[in-house]
């Protein structure tokens, strides 16, 4: 024990700070908090810089933590990624097994939402349908107190939602919303630190999950870099609905990433996120289907999104959900339109497409090489569809035989999907492509 107590601060900081960067000892970090108060202060940023909680069986870990936020209000300042898993409807977990009294904790709770209502004059109204939320859907209530407790230092926030229809905007996101548009009324920031927004759902073909209309106030955080929405449909977006003024104004200095993954996105929608955005890097679109009418997505329109970033954009990955719309869309056109502007962005280092995107099929007698319809700076390029028949192999060799490949000094290897790897004739575009310094990776 006295080696402990003779310990600098310093060397204690550095024991602690190497347990953290594995999960899996986090419990020898609670168990030196049990040697002294002072080994205790140097690791309470350790253990509760992440909060993750699940919503497996009786799991009540939201609501223990939420407990102790109100308790003890010095933890808030600690907190730097949540990853909750949450009910996208309402009626949640049962409250009779809080680790205190029931009727304790939910007073406790209802007096720091009046006084975080009060203090960020937010209005009367939202001050009672808060409170009225404990009483049926209070996993959602109180994850709404914790976004607003650990607001100043929050760096990471993933919000997981375990059921595949939301119809409302989940009453954690919508304070959020009403939290940051009071925040920005008194002249303050809201989530100053929080540069990383992850939202998940399960996809329901017909209703949607995640409405990404309502996410308007995600793009005016005054630091986020990165937005990841896994789940999301959106087709009214863009299209003259009432939601088009709200994103009137929005832009976004700061985001670099932008991911939508098993999404169901209109091009209109797209167009108008994309133009929302000042100078992204990343750009990824996991598309799924929506009956019949997906296959005429415009994608002229998204070339015009695209284009707002032309002089930023290094990394674009337009690609499918799952292997049936992969191969499917590896049967001919998807539309007449194309991304015909991909040349003019110099940045662009990585490139994963459908190669029906941006060529004809069949090629006509006019039609460029392969390299010439993309940009020199390109170091990878995986073309996403499958090549299924023998005939769309036959055109994929053509668009190579007529690309001055050479050209793009900076191309390293070419990934293709095919349902024949073993095809002989992969190897004769194999060896065309080494000459070049060029490796084709088949899966």
């Amino acid at each position: 024990m006295a080696i402990i107590y003779d310990c600098p601060n310093e060397i204690l900081h550095m024991i602690c700070a190497y347990l953290d960067d594995y999960p899996e000892r986090i419990q020898l970090i609670t168990s030196l908090c049990l040697v002294s108060k002072r080994v205790r202060a140097v690791a309470l940023p350790f253990l509760y810089k992440t909060f993750v909680s699940r919503r497996r069986g009786n799991n009540f870990r939201l609501l223990k933590f939420v407990y102790a936020l109100i308790n003890r209000s010095d933890i808030a300042e600690h907190v730097r990624n949540v990853d909750i898993e949450l009910p996208s409807r309402v009626g949640s977990l049962s409250i009779n097994h809080m680790p205190t009294s029931t009727t304790e904790f939910w007073e406790e709770a209802k007096e720091i939402v009046r006084q975080a209502a009060n203090k960020f004059q937010m209005p009367r109204g939202i001050k009672i349908q808060w409170r009225n939320h404990f009483d049926y859907d209070h996993e959602n209530a109180c994850t709404a107190i914790l976004l607003v407790q650990t607001s100043p230092n929050l760096q990471e926030l993933h919000l997981r939602y375990d059921q595949g229809v939301i119809a409302i905007l989940p009453w954690s996101l919508e304070l959020m919303r009403i939290f940051s548009q009071s925040r920005s009324a008194l002249g303050h920031d809201a989530f100053p630190a929080l540069h990383t927004v992850r939202l998940s759902c399960r996809l329901h073909k017909t209703r949607g999950a995640i409405r990404f209309r309502q996410l308007t106030h995600l793009f005016q955080l005054p630091n986020i870099r990165h937005i990841e929405v896994n789940g999301c449909l959106e087709m009214s977006l863009g299209n003259g609905s009432l939601w088009d003024h709200c994103w009137q104004g929005v832009q976004s200095a700061t985001l670099e990433t932008l991911i939508f993954r098993e999404s169901m996105l209109h091009a209109n929608a797209l167009y108008v996120v994309l133009r929302s955005c000042k100078a992204l890097k990343n750009f990824h679109l996991e598309m799924d289907l929506l009956g019949p009418a997906w296959n005429k997505f415009d994608y002229g329109r998204l070339n015009q999104g695209l284009a707002y970033h032309v002089d930023s954009l290094r990394t674009l990955c337009i690609g499918f959900h799952d292997k049936a719309i992969q191969q499917n869309q590896g049967h001919g056109t998807m539309s007449d339109s194309k991304l015909l502007s991909l040349t003019n962005f110099a940045k662009l280092r990585s490139l994963t497409i459908p190669l029906n995107m941006i060529v004809q099929f069949p090629p006509g007698p006019e039609a460029k090489g392969l390299a010439e319809l993309l940009p020199d700076s390109l170091q990878g390029l995986e073309i996403c569809n499958t090549i299924l028949l023998r005939q769309y192999f036959g055109v994929l060799l053509q668009y190579l035989l007529k690309s001055r490949i050479t050209s793009m000094t900076q191309l390293r290897t070419l990934q293709i999907r095919s349902l024949n790897p073993l095809e002989p004739n992969w190897l004769i575009v194999a060896g065309m492509l080494q000459e070049r310094g060029v490796s084709l990776v088949l899966e």
